[in-house]
This record gives C-alpha cells, structure tokens and sequence, in this order.
C-alpha cells in the first residue's frame, strides 16, 4: 500500500511540473507574439481600406480543430485597399458582432512591403489592441505561479508529515 501510494504522488508531482512548464511556455510564447505583432504595428505602413462586401462565412474545419472552432462560421468583411498604385482587397477575420462592419466603412490596414514589390506586402486589419495582447501572457504565468505555490506548499507539507510521522515512538509493552 505504501509504494502505491508513492506512486500516485510521485505522478501527481511529475503532472504538476509539467503543468506548470506548460503555463510558463504559453506564457512566454504569448509574450514573443505580442512583442512582434507591436512591432509588426509600430513599423508597418498604416493604410486605409474600404469595406466592400460583407458576408456569412462558413466554417470549413474539419481537421483535429474542427470542434475548437464555431459550427456556424461568421462574418468575413471584404476590404479593398490601394498601395503603391496597386488596388487589391482582403479579408477580415470571421467575427460575430453583425454591426462590427459595414460596406463603404474606412478601415484602418497595417501593411509592410518591399518598395516597388507591393504583391509580396503583408496587409493585415488593425482591429485588435495591443493591450489585450500583453495581458493574455501574464495570465498564463501567474496561474503558473499560483501553481508552483500550491503544489511546493503541498510538497512541504507532506515532507513535514513524513518527518514527523517518521519520529513517533510507540510505548513499550509492560510484561508482568
């Protein structure tokens, strides 16, 4: 019984640890993203683009995903912009707010282009805030924080426990 008993914990602790190398990861990979898509804003070329249609976009997941994503799709604006003489259009995330867009709205585009190659720029929506992206990460860590402490804590107290019970002395058998 003992040694199973040790087996349970010494998994509850290698899960624990893999727990919290899990958070600390995301955590830290949240904050590469979030550095680089500032960046991408702070040194891409702000352009503005129209809304020309807005559509229903349906969900076509059927990867291993499929079920993270929504069943029913969303809307999809159609933007076209002009940059460098060239006009061309992309499209929107899919989002659900229907008011989110309409057509003939300005929208704010980041784009960053070699000069004279603007078939090869990257164009992306400006429609998401910085802020939102540097407190996702901080979420992650502190709950790996949160769960280094409990589990060290929990750690402490079954090494005291072992110490303790480990001491104890039983009296001894008085034969008459």
């Amino acid at each position: 019984m003992q040694r199973m008993l040790f087996a349970v914990t010494k998994f509850k602790r290698v899960m624990a640890l893999l727990g919290v190398i899990y958070l600390a990861t995301v955590g830290c990979l949240y904050l590469v993203l979030a550095d680089r898509s500032d960046k991408f804003i702070r040194d891409g070329q702000i352009v503005q683009g129209t809304v020309e249609a807005v559509y229903l976009h349906h969900s076509v997941s059927t990867g291993a995903t499929r079920y993270l994503m929504h069943a029913e799709g969303g809307n999809v604006a159609l933007i076209s912009y002009t940059y460098d003489g060239t006009t061309d259009t992309i499209s929107s995330n899919p989002y659900r707010d229907a008011k989110k867009y309409h057509v003939g709205q300005k929208v704010d585009l980041v784009i960053q282009a070699t000069p004279g190659h603007p078939d090869e720029a990257i164009v992306t929506v400006r429609d998401h805030t910085i802020l939102g992206m540097r407190l996702i990460p901080w979420g992650f860590l502190a709950s790996a924080v949160i769960m280094t402490a409990w589990f060290g804590r929990d750690y402490l107290k079954s090494k005291r426990r072992h110490r303790v019970g480990g001491q104890r002395r039983t009296p001894a058998t008085v034969e008459a």
